[in-house]
């Protein structure tokens, strides 16, 4: 199952990301906070693979 916040990142480019947070009951700040995580954590694709994969 993906994140939420996955979810924007699939979907910015076609929507905009303050509609996508209000439509998914997610903050923008919390959003931008993921993206920051995200940069700091090379390994996250990696991860959701496996999880994928496992589950």
């Amino acid at each position: 199952m993906k994140s939420k916040h996955n979810v924007i990142d699939e979907l910015k480019d076609k929507q905009g990301i303050k509609g996508l947070c209000a439509y998914l009951g997610i903050s923008r700040r919390g959003y931008y906070a993921y993206l920051k995580r995200k940069v700091n954590n090379p390994d996250e694709e990696l991860k959701l693979k496996i999880k994928t994969i496992y589950e």
